[in-house]
């Protein structure tokens, strides 16, 4: 989806990408910053260029709106509802207060996880010896592991909460 100029890192900013990338940002219901981490460049950058062509972005209030209203997973495939739900029933925990947390020492199966859910955050565990391998932890919050729930519960081994 990227077009690069010749070798260089530089995107070509023409009508049409900004016009298709700004239909990515209004389907997926990013917020700039995403967007930034998707195309790999400064989040202002994106705005700018948005502005430049007249195309209206979402204030941090809308935003935040969109993103907490939707929790919307659909976009899954069968797959990777399948992967996640064995993860969950094999290294995750249900915290009292109805969190989400997976624990591992991959942090690159945690980093997947949070990348293709759109939520969460990926943190280190507190190593207690130092014979023990460096372990992190991805934490989902109530709302959306709700309703992240409701689609993988019919794949999940452990149904009792």
């Amino acid at each position: 989806m990227i077009k690069y100029i010749g070798k260089t890192n530089r995107i070509q900013w023409n009508k049409d990408f900004v016009i298709e990338l700004w239909n990515v940002y209004n389907e997926r219901g990013w917020t700039l910053r995403q967007m930034g981490y998707y195309t790999k460049r400064h989040f202002s950058q994106i705005e700018r260029v948005f502005k430049k062509y007249g195309l209206k972005t979402r204030n941090l209030n809308e935003a935040c709106a969109l993103r907490h209203s939707k929790h919307n997973f659909d976009y899954l495939t069968d797959a990777e509802r399948g992967y996640i739900a064995g993860i969950i029933d094999g290294e995750g925990c249900i915290t009292k207060d109805h969190r989400l947390q997976i624990t591992n020492t991959n942090i690159e199966m945690l980093n997947w996880i949070k990348k293709t859910l759109q939520y969460g955050s990926v943190n280190k565990r507190k190593s207690y010896k130092s014979c023990h391998t460096q372990a992190y932890y991805y934490a989902l919050s109530y709302l959306p592991f709700k309703k992240l729930l409701e689609i993988i519960k019919p794949l999940l081994l452990i149904t009792t909460f």
